[in-house]
């Protein structure tokens, strides 16, 4: 995929550790058209709720919840 192909994509990212957050953050929205980011499950799931077609990066195991179960 080609860098212009990624700057249609909007991502919804979800990380617990607020030093990695904020860091790829930085990285991610030069990278994709929007860039949503969640500090923990809960508030993931209700920004994917309000984001339908996103494509998401999350920990397996996220404070508060655990994303297999």
């Amino acid at each position: 995929m080609d860098s212009n192909a990624l700057k249609e994509i909007t991502i919804l990212y979800v990380k617990d550790d607020s030093n990695t957050r904020e860091s790829l953050f930085v990285v991610l929205k030069k990278i994709f058209k929007d860039v949503f980011v969640a500090r923990n499950a809960t508030q993931g799931r209700n920004l994917f709720d309000k984001l339908k077609n996103s494509n998401i990066d999350v920990d397996i195991v996220i404070g508060d919840i655990d994303i297999l179960k």
